[in-house]
């Protein structure tokens, strides 16, 4: 550990009014006594006025730099089974944050507490309202989950892969070649840019997903078996089943709570099975690029090879940054780890939108029942992002350097490699740049050529027919930039805004793709706010249209039955119109739509 990386540490581990404080678990004493012992006989001169109890002694030797000069610590911590931050957090808060938490307890009794009756009376106020919410929460996640739960939406999930999972080799070289160029300058960049290496490792993703996904597979389930990344996996594996234990599953006192609970429960159950296709080719993607990202920067930060080193038996070095692995001031394993599975979960549009007004809408849209109109929005926020990046990612970091070249050219004390400089998420909205160029550039040059069908969704397939790219992303949007483009150079831009606003709209926002035809409701409630006809019938209309295709939505993987008895011959592909005759009587209308 540098020396900031060890003021940081111990900084975070004093802080006070944070949400979380670090704690040590008590079966790790065992191991600081045993590290006690040993710095007890290696510095005896300093130890008896080093503090009054071991815990003083150990803190005060830490902080005098007299045990963390070098790699001596890390080694000797990994010797015992402990992290550095295991040790920071027992020299420096575990001491004393159990004395203040009663003591902060103690505090909080003192307060005048509610009479009897008004506890009572507010406890079961916000139990029912609790429990409410996380029922309609628990009926709405099954409603979605039924609304991906088909075959084809794996297919269609595992096409957008076969798309996008190329390009993010772009991603990665440009990555690699950034970092060289923050040490380097245009040298270190032309030559890792012009390297094999650094495009093998860029593109090894593909290898493992496609060539040897059961490798990728059981060496990403051995990280995630450490201590250090346990919880992490969770979320990586198990974050739908987290979930459900956050809505109370399982958790019902009450008689009629424990039926509401297992027929609940019985639904979880039936949407996850039915969603084992779609999870497969998820996790397969996952797996592979959590892999490849985690070797790609080990051998960048590290310079050895991961699965030589996991091979040779040394996975708990490397889970401990122990100095026969880790170069003194590299990046921590960690730090490494949590890149690798945001580049995993980026690529399955299941991270966390990095624009805060992004994830605060997520959020809000999430916690209080509106996917029942926007049923996805993580992925309409992750989708709304990668095309940005796609279009103009470099702008703000290009910008912002050349501002600091530009305050060094006027004499400000900044030094080349700081104007240099990236942040990761900086280099990766370079990356998504060079991506956007290569694959907008080709959208626009497919919808100008003389042979492209009359409709911009579609593509010539090799047979002479024309396939639909609706249900793969990001190809459509792309497709939609260039017919635009297209549109402009032939002056009838405005035209063509004026008769697909909304699905242009759609399309550019990823809704068309995750919704599918289910989703009718967002249309609906647009319609009936926006309509221009006559309010009293259209609203009627709209409600029964809206709820009714609120509830078709939970019955969607019936619609594989059909899909499978026209594929076998059983059915022909006619669709029948089964609505019955318009009406003037609003109640026969409303149960019409």
């Amino acid at each position: 550990k540098s020396e900031v990386d060890v003021d940081e540490a111990i900084n975070l581990s004093m802080s006070e009014g944070e949400m979380f404080s670090a704690i040590l678990k008590p079966e790790k004493f065992d191991a600081i006594v045993s590290i006690a012992a040993k710095y007890k006989n290696q510095f005896s001169d300093e130890w008896d006025g080093a503090g009054d109890t071991i815990i003083d002694k150990l803190f005060n030797l830490t902080v005098d730099k007299k045990i963390i000069g070098g790699e001596e610590l890390i080694t000797d911590l990994a010797k015992y089974g402990l992290t550095f931050e295991d040790y920071v957090m027992t020299v420096v808060s575990s001491a004393s944050e159990a004395g203040r938490t009663l003591q902060k307890l103690s505090a909080l009794k003192r307060q005048r507490p509610l009479t009897a009756v008004e506890d009572k009376k507010m406890k079961e106020l916000m139990e029912q309202q609790d429990t409410i919410r996380k029922t309609f929460m628990r009926i709405e996640n099954i409603r979605r989950g039924m609304m991906v739960s088909q075959v084809a939406t794996a297919a269609r999930n595992l096409q957008s892969t076969v798309v996008r999972a190329p390009l993010e080799t772009l991603g990665n070289v440009m990555d690699d070649a950034l970092v060289a160029f923050t040490e380097g300058g245009f040298g270190g960049f032309a030559r890792t840019l012009s390297t094999r290496d650094t495009w093998a490792r860029s593109f090894n993703h593909m290898n493992l997903m496609f060539q040897n996904p059961s490798a990728a597979k059981q060496y990403t389930q051995l990280f995630f078996e450490q201590p250090e990344l346990l919880e992490r996996g969770d979320e990586f594996y198990n974050a739908l089943a987290d979930m459900q234990l956050k809505m109370g599953r399982g958790q019902s006192e009450t008689k009629a709570g424990k039926v509401v609970d297992y027929a609940l429960s019985m639904g979880e159950d039936s949407s996850a099975l039915l969603n084992t296709p779609n999870r497969w080719q998820e996790y397969m993607t996952r797996n592979a690029m959590f892999l490849s990202t985690m070797e790609r920067l080990v051998k960048r930060e590290w310079d050895i090879d991961l699965i030589e080193a996991v091979n040779d038996g040394k996975i708990r070095d490397i889970m401990s940054d122990a100095g026969s692995v880790r170069p003194d001031g590299a990046r921590s394993i960690i730090d490494i780890a949590d890149e690798a599975i945001y580049d995993a979960m980026d690529l399955t549009y299941a991270a966390r939108p990095q624009l805060k007004v992004f994830n605060d809408l997520n959020n809000l849209i999430v916690r209080n029942g509106l996917t029942a109109a926007i049923p996805f929005p993580r992925f309409m926020f992750k989708s709304m992002e990668l095309l940005g990046k796609y279009a103009g990612g470099a702008s703000v970091p290009v910008t912002r350097m050349a501002m600091r070249a530009t305050k060094r050219a006027l004499g400000s004390d900044i030094s080349a490699k700081d104007v240099r400089s990236l942040t990761r998420g900086e280099r990766d909205a370079i990356g998504k740049n060079m991506q956007g160029l290569a694959l907008i550039g080709a959208g626009i040059w497919y919808r100008s050529g003389e042979d492209a069908p009359e409709d911009y969704y579609l593509m010539n397939a090799d047979d002479g027919s024309t396939f639909d790219t609706s249900a793969i992303f990001p190809l459509r949007p792309v497709l939609l930039i260039g017919e635009i483009v297209k549109q402009i150079k032939q002056g009838t831009e405005q035209r063509f805004f004026e008769r697909n606003p909304q699905e242009i709209a759609e399309v550019l926002t990823g809704q068309n793709f995750r919704a599918g035809p289910a989703g009718f409701l967002l249309d609906d409630l647009v319609s009936t706010v926006f309509g221009n006809s006559e309010v009293n019938a259209n609203t009627v209309r709209t409600a029964g249209g809206a709820i009714g295709n609120y509830f078709s939505t939970f019955l969607v993987p019936y619609g594989q039955l059909i899909d499978a008895a026209r594929a076998g011959g059983l059915a022909n592909n006619e669709y029948k119109d089964q609505a019955p005759e318009p009406t003037l009587d609003k109640t026969d209308m409303f149960f019409d739509n």
